[in-house]
């Protein structure tokens, strides 16, 4: 299996530098970028080569919901999206699950269940749900 390539899109920097140290750990996946931002986020994107994008919902820019609504008109790859983000008011996971997230954990939550978690959806083993 090759390596699985991640974009890290998170307003906490502190949050994506943990995570970055602990995918680059794993042999079986690398990030491929990391930005706090939603619109550099959806040109990462654009540009290809990312696998699964990692992100939260509150970012600058465009927030996540509407990352994920712009990344539904994209034609071509879309990666598979982990929502990560302690923001679950209302019914917003349902909202992220409608605009394509693949998978919504809730903050704080241990990063090696992040990792995990990648490496079962990118095996398919997981319908959307909330973690």
């Amino acid at each position: 299996m090759s390596t699985t390539k991640i974009l890290l899109a998170d307003a906490d920097e502190e949050f994506r530098i943990l995570l970055a140290d602990v995918i680059n750990g794993e042999s079986d996946m690398e990030v491929a970028g990391s930005v706090g931002d939603g619109e550099e986020a959806l040109k990462l994107v654009c540009s290809g080569g990312v696998d699964v994008l990692v992100m939260d919902l509150v970012l600058s820019g465009i927030d996540g919901l509407e990352l994920l609504r712009q990344m539904g008109e994209l034609s071509g790859h879309r990666p598979t999206v982990l929502v990560v983000s302690g923001f679950t008011r209302g019914n917003v996971v349902n909202q992220a699950a409608a605009l394509g997230a693949d998978f919504f954990m809730t903050k704080p939550c241990r990063m090696d269940s992040i990792t995990e978690r990648i490496r079962l959806l990118r095996v398919g083993g997981l319908d959307v749900a909330s973690g």
